[in-house]
């Protein structure tokens, strides 16, 4: 029959309109989710295949040593080095067999050991050390073996997107550099200085000015520029550095090379952490100097043999790292130490302090990774909340539980279903409260059959029957919310609103009736329209996830209560033709009720700005 086709019809448009909804949404998503954002780290992994041990090599801009018994004692040094490498390099001990093919280079360099101290680098997410390692291994070794030169080529390529570059700037030359506790030369640098993408501490010294300190966040790609303006220092005093057996050695100051032992300087007023750095594994520990203004501060250092290398790398990573009690700056910090038992203690504003205890066995490197937590005590993170602009889509799926109307109340009734599209968009204060608009758009309909119906033919006796209905309730949403929204990864969001629905109802009737003195007859479809408003009132709880920084998916139910302020009836006049009795009508009816009632389950997705 042809109200059961116009139901098929119905629940089709249904379908449709609710996967356009859905599309719609995870195009949005997608869109606004793939915007900048600030770079992650990628997981350590072996890059390339790990080059093999063949017979020393020289780089061809290295100078080799002198020929000879030395020559071949390098060599034997750079073979033994570089196997127990690959042992490590075997059971993915990345920072332990970096250490021995580094080692292996610096005793004879080949294509083998600098190829695998790259990839050592790169498995450590030391990107731009990497990068720089395989640029050497390309320029030292040009004649690499195809397979090797494409994975080569492969990585280059693929650290190139990994690492930005940072330009320090200064009036004065000669200023000492450090990124990270790292040395990275003196001003003015032949070019940028090649970085990790990520967040990096800048320190600029020079004798007779006051430090210069940043922190800078720098993404893969992007040349960040640091112009370092010194100042005079105000307030000084002189330190004074000397070995104690007047062996020669390099005086670090706060991680900077300031000159030879013994050496004297100007330095600003407070705290200073000072060591020597010898020939081979000879320095001293760090120790603390405290500089009173127009005073002379002495400190005597012993070189001894410092066996142990230690890197620490704190997260955050301008976290302050202590050593024994000595603190050695903000940042990573790759040093030696003596064997034996050392506290190293990593602290941050806003963070809850960590204390680690390594026992140092010589030659064995270590590398200690600190994550910090956040304080939740800490005011630091009360401001983090911002106030915010944010946008949501939650298309739904309405159940109708009740919908009331004259032609509903009797007959077989199908289950009313529909669909239902939503953006709320407003404002939320720190708290978590906010408020906006909301604007949708709801459809739904319900089947009604075997309803028993009377014809009434002009001027003819009554002709009883059935009827089958198709009613459908159509149009526009618009109102305004308060709600209250809460979490950081997990969220949970109450909501409540109140507005109107602008709506058009519609039924489509056919039947069958059996007019007097006659036998049943199939009348053709009739339908009827009537415009009718609603206002609504709609509680709702969604539990959602963060998936970025700017980006939720949520999923939740909504209730909505809607009062007609007037009526959808069928129209007398859109009868139909009855046989040969001519134009029949049927009664006047409501189609909905003055009440109606829906359930809303569905999913969303949020965007802050």
């Amino acid at each position: 029959m042809r109200g059961a086709r116009g139901s098929r019809t119905a629940k089709r448009q249904v379908l449709w309109i609710g996967l356009l909804t859905i599309v719609a949404l995870l195009l949005a998503a997608s869109f606004l989710h793939a915007a900048p954002r600030r770079p992650v780290r990628p997981t350590p992994k072996p890059s390339a295949t790990p080059a093999p041990s063949p017979s020393p090599t020289p780089s061809s801009t290295s100078s080799a040593p002198p020929s000879g018994e030395t020559t071949q004692q390098k060599k034997d040094e750079a073979k033994a080095r570089f196997e127990k490498g690959m042992s490590l390099f075997d059971k993915k001990i990345w920072d332990a067999a970096l250490a021995e093919f580094l080692e292996s280079r610096a005793a004879y360099p080949t294509r083998s050991n600098t190829q695998n101290a790259a990839i050592c680098l790169r498995n450590l997410n030391r990107f731009d050390e990497a990068l720089d390692m395989f640029e050497t291994l390309l320029k030292d070794f040009p004649n690499l073996p195809a397979s090797d030169r494409q994975a080569v080529d492969k990585e280059v390529k693929e650290l190139e997107a990994l690492v930005g570059t940072i330009e320090v700037r200064a009036r004065e030359d000669g200023a000492q550099i450090t990124i990270d506790g790292r040395e990275r030369g003196q001003t003015p640098t032949p070019a940028p200085l090649r970085v990790a993408a990520g967040s990096h501490v800048v320190r600029v010294f020079k004798e007779g000015f006051a430090p210069v300190e940043k922190r800078l966040e720098v993404a893969s790609r992007q040349n960040v520029v640091f112009e370092a303006r010194f100042d005079t220092l105000t307030q000084s005093g002189r330190l004074s550095v000397v070995e104690d057996g007047n062996r020669p050695a390099d005086v670090l100051v706060d991680n900077i090379v300031v000159g030879k032992a013994p050496w004297q300087g100007l330095v600003a007023v407070g705290d200073h952490v000072v060591f020597l750095r010898g020939e081979g594994t000879l320095g001293t520990q760090p120790a603390s100097a405290t500089v009173r203004i127009n005073q002379v501060t002495p400190i005597v250092l012993a070189l001894e043999p410092l066996e142990c290398p230690l890197r620490v790398e704190p997260t955050p990573s301008g976290a302050t790292v202590a050593v024994d009690g000595v603190a050695v700056g903000a940042g990573v910090w790759d040093g030696r130490l003596r064997k034996g038992r050392h506290k190293i203690e990593v602290a941050q504003n806003g963070f809850v302090p960590q204390e680690r205890v390594l026992e140092l066995a010589p030659g064995k490197t270590e590398r200690l990774a600190v994550g910090l937590e956040r304080d939740p005590n800490s005011p630091l993170w009360r401001v983090e909340n911002p106030p915010k602009v944010f946008v949501e889509l939650t298309p739904s799926f309405p159940l109708g539980i009740a919908l009331g109307g004259d032609v509903g109340a009797s007959g077989s009734s199908g289950f009313p279903l529909g669909v239902l599209g939503r953006v709320h968009g407003g404002y939320e204060l720190r708290s978590g409260l906010g408020f906006g608009i909301d604007a949708g758009y709801l459809y739904i309909t319900r089947d009604v059959s075997g309803r028993p119906e009377t014809l009434r033919p002009v001027g003819k006796p009554d002709s009883p029957g059935t009827a089958n209905d198709t009613l459908s309730l159509r149009g526009l949403l618009v109102g305004a919310s308060g709600q209250l929204h809460k979490g950081e990864k997990l969220t949970y969001l109450a909501r409540l609103g109140i507005g109107a629905f602008f709506a058009n109802a519609v039924d489509q009737r056919s039947g069958q009736f059996t007019p007097a003195g006659g036998g049943p007859i199939d009348v053709p479809t009739a339908r009827t329209a009537a415009d009718v408003s609603y206002l609504y009132v709609a509680p709702e709880l969604r539990i959602g996830y963060r998936i970025a920084d700017h980006v939720e998916i949520n999923g939740g139910l909504d209730a909505m209560l809607m009062v007609a302020l007037s009526e959808a009836r069928w129209n007398r006049q859109n009868g139909v033709v009855l046989g040969n009795q001519g134009f029949a009508a049927y009664d006047e009816a409501t189609l909905f009720g003055s009440t109606l009632f829906l359930l809303n389950p569905g999913v969303g997705a949020r965007f802050d700005f």
